[in-house]
C-alpha cells in the first residue's frame, strides 16, 4: 500500500513537471504578436519613474523629520525610485524590496529631466489603453495625465456603450525630476480660482486638487497675477500639473468632483 502511494506521488510530481515545462516552452515560443496581446501598449505607453542614486548611505524615515521612526537602511550607490518630495528638502523613496521611506535631499543624486516623448498617441490608442486598464470613473469624466508626453487627456463616457471617448487633449507641464508629479490613481477633490504660495513665491489660477498638495492649475504667476513661467510641453513645475490659462479654465469648469485621475 505504501509502495503504491509512493508510485502515485511520483507520477503526480512527474505530471506537474511536464505541465510546467509545456507552459515554459509555450512562453518561450510565443510570437511577438502574441506577447503584445498580453500588453498591446507596452511599446507606446511608458511609466514615469524618477530614479535616483544614493550618494551615501543613510536611514530611511517613516516621516520627513530627523527623529522619525526608522523604516530601513539604504547604501551608497543604491538605486531607488522617488515617490514625492517635500519642498525639495526631503524625498520619499522606494527601494527594490518595496520598502518606502523618507531621506534628506543631500544624500541623493537626481538625474536631469529626460526629453519629452513627441510621438503622440492616436485617439484609438488613448481610448484603447483606458479600456485595457479597465479604468472607470464615478462621473462622466475620466482624466489621464501622460507624463511621458506631457499631455493630459480628458475622456467622456459614452452612455450608449459605457466606453470612454477622448474629448480633449491638453498640453501640460508636470513636475521636474527634483520635484516629480505623484503618480497613481486619484479622484478630483476641491477647487478654487486663485492661490499663492509664499514658500515658492508663485501662484496660479483655476486650481483643481486631486491628491494632497498636488493640483492642476494654470501656468505660474506672481502676486499680481502676471505670468512668470509659461513653460509647457516639458517637465518644469514643482510637482503640480500646469496648463495654459485657457486650458486650465476649461479644465476647472469641466472636471467634476469625484472624477478619476490616472497619472502615469
Amino acid at each position: 500500500m505504501c509502495q503504491t502511494n509512493n508510485s502515485l506521488s511520483f507520477l503526480a510530481l512527474l505530471f506537474h513537471i511536464l505541465i510546467g515545462k509545456m507552459y515554459w516552452k509555450r512562453g518561450r515560443d510565443m510570437s511577438i504578436d502574441e506577447r503584445k496581446a498580453v500588453n498591446p501598449f507596452k511599446n507606446v505607453v511608458h511609466p514615469s519613474r524618477v530614479k535616483a542614486v544614493l550618494r551615501e548611505g543613510t536611514i530611511m524615515r517613516e516621516k520627513n523629520v530627523d527623529n522619525s521612526q526608522t523604516v530601513d537602511t539604504v547604501f551608497s550607490g543604491e538605486i531607488v525610485t522617488i515617490q514625492q518630495d517635500r519642498g525639495y528638502l526631503w524625498y520619499q523613496i522606494k527601494k527594490k524590496n518595496g520598502k518606502v521611506g523618507w531621506v534628506p535631499r543631500e544624500v541623493l543624486y537626481i538625474p536631469e529631466n529626460e526629453p519629452t516623448n513627441r510621438n503622440q498617441l492616436t485617439k484609438k490608442e488613448i481610448e484603447g489603453h483606458i479600456r485595457w486598464r479597465k479604468l472607470d470613473s464615478k462621473t462622466d469624466t475620466l482624466i489621464w495625465v501622460d507624463i511621458d508626453r506631457q499631455l493630459t487627456y480628458v475622456l467622456k463616457k459614452n452612455e450608449g456603450t459605457e466606453s470612454w471617448l477622448l474629448e480633449r487633449t491638453i498640453i501640460c507641464s508636470t513636475g521636474d525630476n527634483k520635484s516629480p508629479t505623484k503618480t497613481g490613481i486619484y479622484k478630483i477633490k476641491d477647487r478654487g480660482e486663485w492661490f499663492y504660495s509664499d514658500y515658492f513665491n508663485s501662484g496660479a489660477m483655476y486650481w483643481v486638487r486631486y491628491c494632497g498638495s498636488y493640483l492642476f492649475h494654470s501656468v505660474a504667476m506672481d502676486k499680481d497675477r502676471n505670468i512668470t513661467n509659461d513653460t509647457l510641453g516639458r517637465k518644469s513645475s514643482a510637482g503640480c500639473i500646469r496648463m495654459s490659462l485657457d486650458d486650465s479654465k476649461w479644465f476647472y469648469e469641466n472636471s467634476p468632483k469625484g472624477s478619476t485621475v490616472f497619472v502615469y
